[in-house]
């Protein structure tokens, strides 16, 4: 529901799907410049029709390969060395998504605990075991 606060500034309050976690979750944002309250509604249906567009897309199975269609670099990972795939890992997310101090210290538990535990074990020979011996 389209609400106005102080200011003159609109706002949205609805709920929509999690996108990132699943189910659903309560949304409240500003939407910009509007001159009233029928934009306002309508910028609110918008935005509820494009996360519920955005949900399905992300809840339709994948589509099989057909043969002799390369193999998908994410597809390949389970038969990646754990040492590889955790530097690929850093690289790719930790230094990108992460605060800089975040980083660096999983790139120290990396390097330090894992890599030497683990060693150059492929991803898809990791057990469940073998992570509770780690942490044990």
């Amino acid at each position: 529901m389209a609400f106005q606060r102080k200011g003159g500034a609109w706002y949205s309050d609805f709920t929509g799907p999690d996108l990132e976690r699943g189910g659903r979750r309560r949304y409240r944002l500003s939407l910009g410049t509007v001159s009233g309250q029928r934009e306002a509604e309508a910028a609110e249906r918008r935005m509820q029709a494009g996360l519920e567009q955005e949900a399905a897309r992300r809840e339709q199975p994948a589509q099989p390969q057909a043969p002799g269609r390369p193999v998908s670099e994410s597809s390949a990972l389970p038969d990646a060395a754990f040492s590889g795939f955790a530097r690929f890992w850093l690289d790719t997310y930790a230094k990108v998504h992460m605060r800089p101090a975040s980083a660096l210290r999983h790139e120290k538990t990396i390097r330090v605990w894992l890599i030497p535990f683990f060693q150059d074990r492929l991803l898809r020979t990791i057990t469940r075991l073998d992570i509770q011996r780690f942490v044990a």
